[in-house]
């Protein structure tokens, strides 16, 4: 038999430290990709208040944007299933982690 694992368990200390980590590199990713998708929108409604078409570099721009929002993305799920995988084996570290929810 096991012995129940404590509060000062390592392991448990060390899945804090790495949700410590996690947690500004969500906020830093989650506002990248705001601002992506808001550069987007402006370039997109800028042209459509002139009543023009996009030119090859405000479209190559949007494009570049769009792939960049969209790597960001990914990364932003990859550290979100980090999180997942973590509150999954030491639900008592992340019940108290409520800026990741």
């Amino acid at each position: 038999m096991t012995p129940e694992p404590t509060a000062n368990d390592p392991k448990r200390a060390q899945a804090r430290g790495f949700l410590g980590r996690l947690e500004p590199e969500i906020e830093a990713l989650a506002q990248c990709v705001d601002r992506a998708e808001a550069l987007m929108q402006r370039i997109q409604r800028t042209h459509e208040l002139r009543e023009e078409r996009l030119s090859a570099d405000a479209a190559a721009l949007r494009g570049g944007l769009y792939a960049e929002a969209a790597a960001l993305r990914r990364e932003l799920y990859q550290v979100r299933r980090l999180v997942e995988a973590i509150a999954c084996r030491f639900p008592m570290v992340t019940r108290n982690v409520s800026a990741l929810d």
